[in-house]
């Protein structure tokens, strides 16, 4: 940049500019005396009328002009140095060297020159004539117009997404609940006789076989009991022997006239009470021996029995507590399981369906069965199938059916109670247990799936981006079902093999174009039926 120089003033003319400014670039300058004459040093020394505001207002437009005419050219090149290199820094380092005084040269402008010029140079205040004014302002617009130009940027590249595509396969839609587990199974073990406990003969929560003995009663009051109801059958059965000789002796007699019918009538009447004597007799015996033998507490059924809550020595009754006999045990079935679930109103419709379909399919002259697909590919025929696991399982790992649907619905839940069948060889599961049921609400039905990151939502409504020809970003409403293994159902607004976004979908806007990249792990597609739990 050439700088033009400035016209220089005379040797008087610098005198009256440094009179009148005494500071410059950060100097202070000693102003010279005035060369004066004797007569005209005379004239000041004697007392001067005091300047109406027509005189002042003159005086100051004169000293002001004086001013901008003797700006020096150093000035103006100090000054073009500051605004080259205020275009250079930054905004922030601009203004903190301009708020630096000792940087900046001094000013002698009046204010109202100073007010015409932008901000940036008002900033840095400096005498100013017209002609400098022009290289000033001229040099900045070069120096702004630069800084625009090394700034300029390229448009920006499409943003970068990644796409999958949409895949179809076959799917059996669930509805999840949750439920508890209840033996098929459950007994109180209590005591038929009374007495005192000799002998405890299991321990807690061991498997128990239907018949096992797990108390003994002390035995030997009521075998006694049995001896002597012994004793009485074989007293009767003398006594019914001798009123039967009687009786035949007696009917011979009768015929040969000897004693009369009345007599034959006694001896005939005893020998029929002799008989129920010895039935009697007999009877007694059977319950004494059935007393006797319930002195041996055993198993009911097959199963695990729970801790004994009486032990030896005490004595038990049929009537302990308000006429019940005394609880010694507890004892449930373990294979299979009942699972108890409440279900909806809207997943009863849907279970009443898939029967109503499944008497049809079965009707006469159809070959064919129902058949529903478990999630480890097992076919249930003619069966509701049921899929569970525990709180703290992944998947559902048991497999049952629906065993039976109750007779009507609660009026305050508006449920109905499913009861569940789940065999359970192992025994792992118990009675009581919190699970997670699903029963299924639709047959198997290729279904188109996505992935669950490349839904969004849109106010009420669910939605995917698509990418077209020339990678153009489309956006498609979707109606979306359940989840499967981290996949979303999607029932309309879509088709297989469309190219979602699945991962990026905040960078992407409808019609835009985007820079589509797969997914970074590819797996293999899995052709197995799928299965889907509902969100309740």
């Amino acid at each position: 940049m050439t700088y033009l120089p400035s016209p220089q003033p005379a040797d008087d003319d610098r005198d009256a500019t440094a009179a009148a400014h005494p500071v410059r670039r950060g100097r202070r300058v000693t102003p010279k005396p005035a060369r004066t004459s004797g007569r005209v040093a005379a004239i000041e020394d004697a007392p001067a009328a005091r300047p109406n505001a027509a005189q002042r207002r003159a005086a100051a437009r004169v000293q002001a002009a004086e001013a901008e005419r003797t700006a020096s050219h150093a000035d103006v090149v100090a000054y073009m140095e500051t605004v080259e290199l205020d275009a250079r820094l930054a905004p922030s380092d601009a203004r903190a060297r301009r708020g630096r005084p000792h940087l900046a040269p001094a000013s002698a402008t009046p204010g109202a020159v100073q007010r015409m010029l932008s901000p940036i140079f008002a900033a840095v205040p400096l005498p100013l004539g017209s002609f400098a004014m022009a290289i000033v302002l001229a040099g900045a617009s070069l120096g702004l117009t630069g800084c625009n130009e090394s700034h300029a940027t390229a448009p920006p590249a499409p943003p970068v997404v990644t796409v999958a595509k949409a895949e179809s396969k076959p799917v059996t839609e669930w509805d999840e609940f949750t439920g508890r587990t209840e033996a098929v199974e459950a007994v109180e073990v209590k005591p038929r006789i009374s007495g005192h406990i000799t002998e405890v003969k299991f321990r807690a929560g061991q498997m128990v076989k239907k018949g096992d003995v797990l108390f003994v009663i002390d035995p030997r009051p009521y075998q006694v009991i049995v001896d002597q109801r012994q004793a009485d059958v074989e007293r009767a059965k003398i006594r019914q022997a001798n009123a039967e000789r009687m009786a035949q002796r007696a009917n011979k007699l009768a015929n040969g006239r000897v004693i009369s019918v009345e007599a034959e009538d006694t001896l005939v009447t005893a020998f029929s009470e002799a008989r129920s004597a010895l039935a009697s007799a007999e009877a007694l015996l059977d319950a004494a021996k059935l007393d006797l033998e319930f002195t041996s507490i055993r198993s009911p059924i097959d199963g695990r029995v729970s801790r004994a809550l009486l032990t030896v020595g005490n004595y038990v009754s049929t009537t302990a507590k308000a006429g019940e006999p005394s609880l010694l045990t507890t004892i449930v079935s373990v294979d299979p399981i009942y699972v108890h679930v409440d279900i909806d109103e809207q997943t009863l419709i849907k279970l009443k369906a898939l029967e109503a379909a499944s008497r049809s399919e079965a009707a006469p002259g159809n070959d064919s069965k129902r058949t529903t697909t478990l999630s480890d590919g097992t076919a249930m025929e003619e069966k509701i199938p049921v899929e569970m696991a525990l709180t703290s399982q992944e998947g559902f790992p048991y497999k049952g059916w629906v065993e039976s649907i109750d007779n009507r619905l609660d009026a305050n839940t508006s449920t109905i109670l499913l009861r569940v069948v789940i065999p359970n060889s192992d025994g792992k599961l118990v009675p009581g247990l919190f699970t997670r049921v699903r029963v299924p609400t639709t047959d198997s039905r290729e279904t188109v799936l996505v992935a669950d990151t490349a839904v969004g939502t849109d106010q009420a409504q669910k939605f995917v981006y698509t990418v077209g020809d020339g990678n153009i970003v489309e956006y498609r409403g979707v109606t979306l079902g359940p989840v499967v293994d981290g996949k979303r159902v999607i029932r309309t607004g879509l088709k297989a093999g469309e190219r979602v976004v699945v991962n990026g979908i905040q960078r992407a806007r409808p019609k835009m174009e985007v820079n589509p990249q797969a997914p970074a792990v590819q797996t293999a597609q899995n052709t197995a039926p799928a299965h889907v739990p509902s969100k309740n």
